[in-house]
């Protein structure tokens, strides 16, 4: 998923996750951010695959919150 705060949509982030109903999971992030959540890609089946997707995106994570 992708965060955006930009009021024309700019993209400045991304969130990595997993969830069983991904357009709940996006809705409920967007209503408790100040920001919203836009899904760019989901993989099927593919969940065990997050710890690693995480680990080589780890440079670049926003520590501050």
């Amino acid at each position: 998923m992708a965060i955006s705060t930009d009021p024309q949509g700019e993209l400045h982030g991304l969130k990595v996750g997993r969830s069983c109903n991904i357009p709940q999971r996006a809705t409920s992030l967007s209503e408790s951010m100040p920001f919203n959540i836009i899904v760019l890609a989901t993989f099927p089946g593919a969940g065990h695959l997050e710890k690693a997707i995480h680990a080589q995106l780890d440079t670049t994570r926003n520590a501050t919150g």
